[in-house]
C-alpha cells in the first residue's frame, strides 16, 4: 500500500479520466487520514508493512512510508481486482479489511504520511557508474531523477526500496508476472540485460529517501 497525500483537485480529476474502478471512484474521494490510521493498524502494521511502513531490511516486503497517494491507491485497487499479482497482500487488501473506496483513499493517505528511511541494502556496488548511466537514460524521465515518482501520473516513488525488493519487481514486470506495469515500462525492461538491470537496482537503492524529490 502507499503514497502521497496533498493533492489537488485537477490531479484527481485527471486520473479519474485515464482509470477505471474503484481507482477512478477513489481518486474521487476526500481522504481522511485519522481512518487510515486505523486501517494500516488493523490490517498492515503486523507482520509484513511494520508499524511505520518500513517493510524490512531484505526487501521481501516493500517500504511503503511516504509512498505517492495516488501510486498507493492504484496498487491496492490492482491487487484487488487481480490486476496485480501479490498472493501476500491480497488477503489483507480486501474489503473485510480495507473497506471500500473510500477505506483506499484513506488507507494510502497515512501510509503517504508516514516518515521514510533510506535503504539498509544494497547490490555489490561495483558497477554503480553503468547504473546511473541506464537510470538517466531509461528511468528518469517517469520516476525523477532521484526517484521521488510522479503523483500526476502516478508514476511510484522507489527510493528506500531495498536492492533485492527493486531486482524482483523490475523481473517480473518483464516476465508479464507484475501485469499492471504500464506498456512503457515493460518495453524498458525488455530492453535491458540483466547486468543493466541489476546495475540500475543496485544505483536506485541508494537513493535517500527525500519526499521533496516527487513531481507533484
Amino acid at each position: 500500500m502507499a503514497l502521497l497525500m496533498a493533492l489537488s483537485a485537477p490531479a484527481h480529476g485527471a486520473h479519474a479520466g485515464s482509470v477505471s474502478g474503484e481507482t477512478a471512484e477513489a481518486f474521487k474521494l476526500k481522504p481522511d487520514p485519522a481512518n487510515g490510521a486505523k486501517i494500516y493498524a488493523n490490517a498492515c502494521a503486523h507482520d509484513c508493512h511494520g508499524p511505520n511502513g518500513h517493510g524490512d531490511a531484505e526487501g521481501n516486503f516493500p517500504q511503503i512510508a511516504g509512498q505517492l497517494w495516488t501510486v498507493c491507491v492504484k496498487q491496492i485497487a490492482d491487487i484487488r481486482s487481480k490486476n496485480r499479482d501479490a498472493p501476500d497482500m491480497y488477503p489483507f487488501a480486501l474489503y473485510e479489511h480495507v473497506g471500500g473506496a473510500q477505506g483506499i483513499a484513506d488507507v494510502c493517505a497515512h501510509v503517504a504520511k508516514l516518515p521514510m528511511r533510506k535503504s539498509l541494502t544494497h547490490g555489490p556496488g561495483d558497477n554503480l557508474n553503468q547504473g546511473k548511466k541506464v537510470y538517466d537514460q531509461r528511468c528518469a524521465r517517469c520516476h525523477g531523477p532521484k526517484g521521488g515518482g510522479d503523483s500526476a501520473k502516478a508514476y511510484p516513488r522507489i527510493q528506500g526500496q531495498a536492492f533485492e525488493y527493486l531486482i524482483r519487481q523490475m523481473l517480473a514486470i518483464r516476465s508479464g508476472q507484475r501485469k499492471n506495469a504500464d506498456a512503457e515500462m515493460t518495453g524498458v525492461m525488455h530492453v535491458l540485460s540483466l547486468n543493466e538491470t541489476s546495475s540500475v537496482a543496485d544505483y536506485v537503492s541508494r537513493f535517500p529517501a527525500d519526499p521533496a524529490a516527487s513531481k507533484r
